[in-house]
């Protein structure tokens, strides 16, 4: 017969009893002891007690084993963008002001005379450049940032999350961990995002799945949904037109059930469900924007 919780303290309590009525000290090992063979047994014959028992009733399992978060299992090099394009850094920066224009990216990894990496240059440099009074005189190598924090192709995305948030960038370069100024990728906020999709396999219904990332206590973000509407003044727009506020980017559009990883081309149409993320400094001036005339879905880690 096993015992439950209650039972055991009901047998301690026996135990104690007699004690109490032989009040014999040489009695205390013996009862000790059978205390614990029983309480063994009684585990043994059935582990759960009056409490688990209710629970496990309802279908709660509070012995289960959770199941492997993604971030922690797909690793950079089966998430990053391998298929990059690379400014040299002699680039004058009418060139790059052009090139910006024509790709609608907000960044480029830019590399030296031999093809290694040398920094990233950003639309933000650009625009910071351009206030100077010799930018004429300027190339993408003068602007460029080259204190870089990188990734590793066998670092999981849960590390290189928090990499990400160390400078608060939107994309890291991944270099080899034996030649470190040997680009082998790029790794974007998208690109994180669209490998947790297909890690977890519900990309159907990836929005309702942000709640379970842990991307906002890792790098101070958090995401900001929204339906745009027929009167939404954004509707028709391409991506590279949309003026988002400081630290934010687009990083999914669904659409009629699919899921669209935005490019500079892409024109978000009434109806999409805009999904940006943000810093929590710029969260306010993002729904600002985007909630023009619209439907307000937001989502917060």
């Amino acid at each position: 017969m096993a015992f439950d919780g209650q039972q055991r303290l009901v047998l301690l309590r026996c135990q104690a009893d007699i004690f109490e009525m032989t009040n014999d000290y040489r009695i205390i090992l013996p009862l000790m002891t059978s205390v614990v063979v029983s309480v063994l047994i009684s585990h043994r014959l059935n582990p759960e007690s009056i409490y688990t028992t209710k629970l496990i009733r309802r279908g709660i399992d509070i012995r289960a084993r959770r199941a492997p978060n993604p971030m922690d299992v797909v690793t950079v090099g089966t998430a990053m963008t391998s298929d990059f394009e690379t400014l040299p850094r002699s680039m004058s920066l009418r060139e790059l002001a052009s090139k910006f224009n024509q790709t609608g990216h907000h960044g480029f990894p830019v590399v030296d005379e031999r093809g290694m990496l040398f920094g990233i240059v950003t639309l933000t440099d650009l625009e910071n450049a351009l206030l100077e009074d010799d930018v004429e005189k300027l190339t993408v190598g003068d602007i460029a940032t080259t204190d870089l924090v990188v990734a590793y192709p066998d670092q999981t995305l849960h590390q290189a999350l928090g990499q990400l948030g160390i400078r608060n960038v939107g994309r890291i370069p991944v270099v080899e961990r034996r030649r470190p100024r040997k680009l082998v990728g790029i790794l974007r906020r998208a690109d994180v995002i669209a490998a947790y999709a297909r890690a977890a396999g519900k990309a159907s219904s990836f929005s309702s799945n942000l709640g379970h990332m842990r991307v906002g206590s890792l790098t101070g973000t958090t995401f900001v949904e929204i339906e745009l509407s027929p009167k939404s003044g954004l509707s028709e727009k391409r991506v590279r037109d949309l003026t988002l506020p400081k630290d934010s980017v687009l990083v999914t559009i669904r659409r009629d059930g699919r899921i669209i990883i935005p490019r500079g081309n892409t024109v978000v149409r009434s109806g999409d469900v805009l999904l940006a993320l943000t810093t929590t400094e710029s969260e306010a001036a993002l729904r600002a924007y985007l909630k023009v005339e619209a439907s307000d879905h937001s989502l917060s880690p």
